[in-house]
C-alpha cells in the first residue's frame, strides 16, 4: 500500500504535467493562430439563397430579376453602373410605389457620368459617394429588407468576362447592418461626410472600419488549407498574415489577374511572400478566360469570404468596402472547384517574377482593369 507522502508526489507531479500541456497548447494557439472550430466560431455559419459564379452568358440577369421583383425597396451601393440592362430594371421602377435609392462612386466621369445622368434623368434616386472616402467600391444591394447581396461584381460590361462570386441571405442581421450602413452613406453623400454607425456583426467586413482585423482573423483561424484570389494585393497586414499561415503548416495558394492598372504594386506585394504557391491568370475578356476580378478566401474549405474588398492599402484602410465571412462546407466545396478551374488555367509564378503583358490569351485586360487611382 502507497503511503499518503508518496501519494501526494504523484499528485504533484500530475497537476504539473497537466499545466506544462495546457501551457504548450496555449502557445501553440498563439503561434498557430485559431483553430478550425474557433475560426468557425468566430464567423457563424449564415442562411444562403442563391450562390452567384460570374462570369455568366446571361450577364447580370440575377440582378435584373431581384430588380425587377422588388416589392416595397432597393437599397443599392454600387461602384459604377453602365450595364444596360440593370440600368433599364433601374429606370423601369424609378415611378413605382418603391424605396428605390442608388449610390455610386463620386468619381462619375465620362461613361460612368452618362449612365448616371441617363438614370437620374428618368427618375432614379442616386447619389454620388461621399469624397471622404477615396472610392465607393462596395457591390452590394437589399431587395424588401429581406434579402442582401454581397459581392465582388459590378454593375458594368463586365458580366460575361470577369471573375467574380456573390452570395444573397435573408439572414435579419446582415440585412439590418447593411441598411444601417447604406443610411449613414446616404446622408454621407450629401454632405461628404464619412460616418459609420456602429457595426458588430461578426460575419461582415466593412472598410474602412473592420477590414483588416476581420480579413487577417479569417486567415489566421486556417489550419490546413487557403485558397485565395485577389485582384490587387499590398497590405501588409495580409502578407504577414499569408506568410504567418505557411509557417504554421497551412498550404497557401493565391492567384491574381497577370496585368493589370496595379501591376507595380501586385507584384512587389507577391515578391513579399514567403512559401506561398502563387498563379497568375492570363488576361482574358471571356467566359472561358475571364479577367480575375474576384475577391475571395476559402479557409479549411469550409470558412469563406466574399465581397468587394481587394486586401490593399487603399481598398481596406480608405474606401467603402463589404464583404461577408461565413462558415459552410457546401459554399466551401463550390469555391474550391471554381478556385481549382482557375488554377489550372493560370501560370506559376515565384515571388520577384515579373509580368509578361499582352502576350497571353485575350490581349492585355484593358476591358476590366480599373484605373489604378479606384485600385491601389
Amino acid at each position: 500500500m502507497r503511503s499518503k507522502r508518496t501519494l501526494g508526489l504523484v499528485s504533484i507531479v500530475l497537476a504539473a504535467v497537466v499545466s506544462v500541456a495546457a501551457f504548450a497548447d496555449g502557445i501553440g494557439a498563439d503561434r498557430g493562430g485559431k483553430r478550425g472550430n474557433e475560426g468557425a466560431e468566430a464567423f457563424p455559419s449564415i442562411t444562403i439563397n442563391k450562390f452567384i459564379v460570374m462570369p455568366m452568358a446571361s450577364s447580370h440577369s440575377d440582378w435584373v430579376q431581384a430588380i425587377k421583383a422588388a416589392r416595397k425597396s432597393i437599397h443599392m451601393e454600387m461602384f459604377h453602373i453602365t450595364e444596360k440592362e440593370v440600368m433599364n430594371a433601374l429606370i423601369a421602377r424609378a415611378h413605382d410605389n418603391i424605396d428605390l435609392r442608388v449610390i455610386v462612386d463620386h468619381q462619375a466621369t465620362g461613361g460612368y457620368k452618362a449612365a448616371l445622368d441617363s438614370l437620374t434623368s428618368a427618375g432614379v434616386q442616386v447619389r454620388t459617394a461621399s469624397a471622404a472616402f477615396s472610392i465607393t467600391h462596395s457591390k452590394a444591394m437589399v431587395v424588401d429588407n429581406q434579402e442582401a447581396w454581397i459581392t465582388s461584381i459590378n454593375m458594368t460590361n463586365t458580366g460575361t468576362g470577369s471573375r467574380d462570386f456573390g452570395i444573397t441571405t435573408p439572414d435579419t442581421g446582415i440585412i439590418n447592418e447593411m441598411d444601417s450602413v447604406f443610411e449613414a452613406d446616404w446622408k454621407n453623400a450629401e454632405n461628404n461626410g464619412d460616418v459609420t454607425p456602429p457595426v458588430s456583426n461578426p460575419n461582415l467586413a466593412w472598410a474602412p472600419v473592420n477590414a483588416v482585423q476581420q480579413l487577417t482573423k479569417l486567415i489566421n483561424a486556417a489550419n490546413q488549407s487557403l485558397d485565395v484570389e485577389v485582384e490587387n494585393l499590398g497590405l501588409d497586414d495580409v502578407i504577414n498574415a499569408l506568410n504567418a499561415a505557411v509557417v504554421r503548416g497551412v498550404a497557401v495558394r493565391l492567384i491574381m489577374p497577370e496585368c493589370t492598372g496595379n501591376n507595380a504594386n501586385n507584384y512587389a506585394a507577391m515578391a513579399k511572400t514567403k512559401g506561398v504557391q502563387l498563379h497568375v491568370e492570363h488576361d482574358g475578356k471571356s467566359l472561358d478566360q475571364p479577367y480575375l476580378h474576384a475577391k475571395m478566401i476559402v479557409a479549411d474549405g469550409k470558412i469563406n469570404y466574399i465581397g468587394s474588398i481587394n486586401y490593399s492599402y487603399n481598398s481596406m484602410i480608405k474606401s467603402r468596402e463589404l464583404g461577408v465571412i461565413f462558415t459552410d462546407s457546401g459554399i466551401g466545396g463550390k469555391l474550391s472547384d471554381e478556385f481549382k478551374i482557375d488554377w489550372s488555367r493560370s501560370t506559376a509564378i515565384q515571388p520577384g517574377d515579373q509580368p509578361n503583358c499582352g502576350k497571353t490569351n485575350g490581349g492585355d485586360g484593358s476591358a476590366f482593369i480599373t484605373p489604378v487611382p479606384f485600385a491601389i
